[in-house]
């Protein structure tokens, strides 16, 4: 394949896919292309590091359901704190939604939906530390800090919010999260997040 590039694509191996109207002429031995993390313009990536890549994000997945699984195991035993629980639980998320990404040819890198899980998972962070305050057990620091760090997740996502074309369509996808990270999230509603980007 030879050729000029008009529209955005991905490539990982050998496969082409055209996003968009246009078309793509290039040597598949020669060039990769993912969309840039920052929305502009084409990265270029060799056909080497595209499934490396996507072997890596694979691995990723894996690795990210094993320490779910044993944070799983040491919160309901008791020895892990619920903060570090759903640190498991949004890490082994946030792969997930990596990996719908690489299935769907979508944009690689943190987009609305890794924002908006991010946000959700500091949120209920807040919630249950103002608990533990309440309670006693917890320091108005620890409380202070949870709140800035909800705050700056809540900007991060209110920013990607911004950059979608149809924010209201993502909203909608994002209700059937309300629950999160209480409610783990099936393949099928983080799919719908991505593909409401």
């Amino acid at each position: 394949m030879k050729a000029s590039i008009k529209t955005r694509a991905l490539v990982i191996g050998a496969a082409v896919v055209l996003c968009g109207g246009g078309c793509i002429n290039m040597s598949e031995s020669n060039v990769s292309t993912v969309r840039s993390a920052t929305g502009t313009g084409i990265k270029m990536m060799s056909p080497r590091v595209a499934a490396d890549y996507l072997q890596a994000q694979k691995a990723r997945v894996k690795l990210a359901e094993q320490n779910w699984k044993e944070a799983a195991a040491e919160f309901k035993a008791g020895g892990l704190a619920l903060e570090d629980y759903r640190k498991a639980r949004l890490e082994l998320d946030l792969a997930r939604v990596g990996m719908i990404r690489l299935d769907a040819w979508k944009q690689v890198g943190p987009q609305a939906a890794e924002s908006a899980l991010c946000w959700l998972n500091c949120r209920a962070l807040v919630k249950s530390l103002e608990a533990k305050k309440q309670a006693g057990t917890a320091g108005e620091r620890n409380v202070l800090l949870a709140k800035l760090a909800e705050n700056q997740a809540r900007m991060d996502y209110l920013f990607e919010l911004g950059r979608l074309q149809n924010p209201q369509k993502f909203t909608q996808a994002l209700e059937a999260l309300k629950g999160y990270p209480e409610k783990a999230p099936t393949d099928a509603q983080l799919k719908a997040l991505v593909e409401a980007e």
